[in-house]
């Protein structure tokens, strides 16, 4: 340890420790709600697509060791002559030592010869390890915990769930992507960390690529390549969520402790299974991926295979799109085992031990031909159903009561962010536009595109308490015997996602039975007009009946007209139906 801690000498930096200090990044536009907030239904709103940061451990129901724990002490707990590989951060290169040495090292903070970084410590079946409990929301949904069987989990699994990270001042880990694509949990125990974030764009992870096989690498800032990077400091105390895919850095300006772990989840199958691929195109060592990845994938077909075949219903467009690639995936396993390519012996004998006993029994093409069959017929399903209302599978809502936040999805692969509760007020008139029957495929428009006028429109008024909510449809003012107003009583109703398409099935009907009850008034009153003898006297009477008419409806058009005005800005909601019961609900 001698090499390590040295009263005289001054600690060597990372070549680009200067760089992030001085070089101006993006803010960044994260989610930043309660632990109470992060729940799966958040997850099948919005996809998990972007970082999420929750400020404090309230309500994420977790248990970490206290915040006073100390290197000793977790040399202690997990076992002083576990040998550990630390970064040493100015090479990126790789030290072994033991527990008890580290300890040592980073108890001595004002005697080090050179920075050091311990990522790599997975504490799963120690005592340290016992003293934590992952976020609820990691239980939830980590396949480790809902596709592995639990009685495979003592020996060869997938240990990843519980690190202890423990970083001096001015480390620093050059840009990444976590094994397979993996998401994390990052908990800062003590200290505080800055993450340095590039959104895994096609055309970012195309880039992220080539620079990690360059020559050149080390010697190149990867934001210099990129468009956009964004900078978020963490402080002690604070949970980050990362989501499939994101390329980040991470630079520690003080000591710090963090307790954080990886996990493979259901709601972007496809991106995970987009990072595995470059690790194989870019020959990644086996030791820096992720443990049994390709088993873990036949394991979630099983789970995911009686659902699809009994209630499809329950998976969200997220789930249904990633098992599509899914089933691509282990097609795409299948003809490897299937090859005859001499190069491929060892790797044939791999996949194919890693394939479930119950799945080898039947015919794996079969079942993986089966259930890419069921996730495109239910995404059909829905399309279909869409389609019969004529909107989009997300209905687009301009206010211009509610917060600038926006939210946009597509029907296969999406992302999102969430309107927060906090932003919504109770607006005066809330416009939806339901997108034109017969389009070739649902379409999401982008709040800078223009507004097609031939889509046909209703307008919702949020009445005061008690009443009514009013549906009127702007675009029928030529039809002014049919502009009579109709209503849906949601008063007393907690409209859940279930009852949206009935909803707006409702108002779709009640339009159409107004429309038609006007057409027929108007019919009478031209047959009325043709039995008059006297034509100059037929105009007069047209004229004049068509003037009152007009004198009649001219206030109610008026205010439509205003209503359609004060709508100032697109917003994608994903769940109309829960905004109409959480608004309902405020006004009563």
């Amino acid at each position: 340890m001698l090499d390590f801690i040295d009263a005289t000498a001054s600690p060597l930096l990372h070549k680009f420790t200067e760089i992030l200090k001085s070089q101006t990044f993006g803010l960044d536009d994260f989610d930043r709600i309660s632990g109470l907030e992060l729940t799966v239904e958040w997850i099948k709103r919005t996809g998990f697509r972007s970082p999420i940061v929750i400020d404090s451990p309230e309500g994420l129901d977790m248990m970490m060791p206290e915040t006073s724990l100390n290197a000793s002490q977790i040399a202690d707990l997990v076992g002083r002559d576990v040998v550990v590989e630390a970064m040493e951060v100015s090479s990126q290169s790789e030290i072994l030592m033991n527990l008890g040495q580290w300890a040592v090292y980073f108890d001595a903070p004002v005697n080090r010869t050179r920075i050091l970084n311990l990522i790599s410590l997975e504490v799963s079946k120690t005592r340290l390890g016992n003293m934590i409990k992952l976020p609820r929301i990691v239980r939830e949904i980590d396949w480790m915990e809902t596709v592995w069987p639990s009685h495979k989990r003592e020996t060869n699994y997938p240990k990843v769930q519980r690190y202890c990270l423990m970083s001096v001042k001015h480390s620093y880990t050059d840009f990444h992507i976590d094994f397979g694509g993996s998401s994390v949990y990052y908990h800062i125990l003590r200290g505080e960390k800055i993450f340095f974030f590039v959104e895994p764009t096609p055309a970012n992870l195309e880039v992220y690529e080539k620079w990690s096989v360059s020559p050149n690498q080390a010697d190149t800032f990867f934001p210099d390549l990129v468009d956009k990077c964004v900078k978020v400091r963490i402080k002690a105390g604070s949970t980050l969520m990362i989501p499939t895919g994101w390329i980040h850095a991470v630079y520690t300006p003080v000591d710090s402790i963090v307790i954080g772990g990886n996990f493979l989840h259901g709601f972007n199958i496809g991106g995970q299974i987009e990072v595995r691929k470059i690790e194989l195109r870019t020959a990644v060592p086996v030791k820096f991926t992720f443990p049994f990845f390709d088993k873990m994938m036949w394991y979630a077909s099983q789970k995911y295979a009686p659902i699809l075949e009994g209630d499809a219903q329950k998976l969200c467009i997220f789930e249904l799109d990633g098992l599509c690639h899914l089933a691509d995936y282990l097609e795409h396993l299948l003809a490897v085992i299937e090859s005859d390519e001499p190069s491929h012996v060892n790797e044939r004998k791999r996949l194919t031990a890693e394939i479930p006993v119950a799945i080898q029994l039947r015919k794996p093409f079969v079942y993986v031909q089966d259930i890419r069959r069921m996730a495109r017929d239910e995404l059909s399903r829905r399309a279909a159903r869409t389609s019969s209302l004529g909107h989009d599978n997300v209905v687009e809502i301009e206010t211009s009561s509610v917060s600038n936040t926006t939210a946009t999805a597509s029907p296969s692969r999406s992302t999102g962010t969430a309107v927060p509760a906090s932003a919504l007020q109770i607006p005066k008139s809330i416009k939806l536009r339901l997108s034109a029957m017969n389009q070739p495929s649902p379409q999401i428009q982008s709040k800078s595109e223009p507004v097609k006028e031939d889509k046909p429109k209703l307008l919702l008024r949020l009445p005061p308490p008690g009443e009514a909510v009013s549906y009127e449809d702007p675009n029928d003012v030529e039809d002014n015997d049919a502009d009579e107003d109709f209503t849906v009583d949601v008063k007393d109703k907690d409209y859940s996602t279930s009852d949206e398409e009935a909803l707006l099935e409702e108002v779709k009907s009640k339009s159409v039975a107004s429309k038609s009850h006007g057409k027929k008034r108007r019919r009478s009153s031209e047959a009325s007009s043709d039995s008059d003898d006297d034509s100059d006297d037929q105009k007069r009477k047209t004229g004049s009946k068509k003037s009152v008419a007009s004198n009649k409806n001219s206030k109610s058009t008026s205010s439509k007209t205003e209503a359609v005005k004060k709508a100032k800005k697109p917003h994608v909601i994903n769940s109309l139906s829960k905004k109409l019961a959480a608004l309902s609900r405020k006004r009563n």
